[in-house]
């Protein structure tokens, strides 16, 4: 007879699984630093980290949410002063998002929380096992989006 439990533990629920746990893990850590932002903020802050300038709708494709709830994360950490929307120039229908000195200021004191959240949540792997875990997870990851984006066409 098959081990039910192992057959139930596709890669896609290992996963999931671990992806809860690293949220909730990081969300523990935020509040206990007293830092006013939740893990969906902080990727839509990372996201206008990486791009100045960038618009509601690349933001929602770089962190795979809906533009309905990139536009409530968004009125919330421009409400906190950590972001600003701007008119863009040549189409005014479109924001362009950019940091504040606030939000700057809370990212600084974030990016040592990240480093802990892998630090701790890693300890039980070499740096090799944590490259090669990369790669993996890099590799399923443009496998799915590729199977996603021929299932569109």
């Amino acid at each position: 007879m098959e081990n039910t439990e192992e057959k139930q533990e596709t890669i896609g629920s290992l996963i999931t699984k671990s992806y809860w746990y690293v949220k909730t893990y990081f969300h523990k850590l935020l509040r206990e630093n007293n830092i006013g932002i939740t893990t969906e903020q902080f990727s839509v802050m990372m996201a206008v980290y990486t791009k100045s300038g960038i618009t509601q709708s690349e933001i929602a494709k770089m962190v795979l949410k809906d533009k309905t709830n990139i536009t409530r994360i968004i009125d919330l950490l421009e409400k906190s002063d950590y972001i600003k929307r701007k008119r863009d120039r040549n189409d005014r229908r479109i924001y362009k998002i950019y940091l504040t000195k606030s939000g700057k200021v809370i990212l600084n004191k974030v990016f040592p929380i990240t480093e802990q959240v892998d630090k701790n949540g890693l300890s039980n792997l070499n740096i090799s096992q944590i490259s090669e875990l990369k790669k993996l997870l890099a590799n399923v990851r443009e496998t799915y989006r590729e199977l996603i984006n021929c299932i569109d066409r």
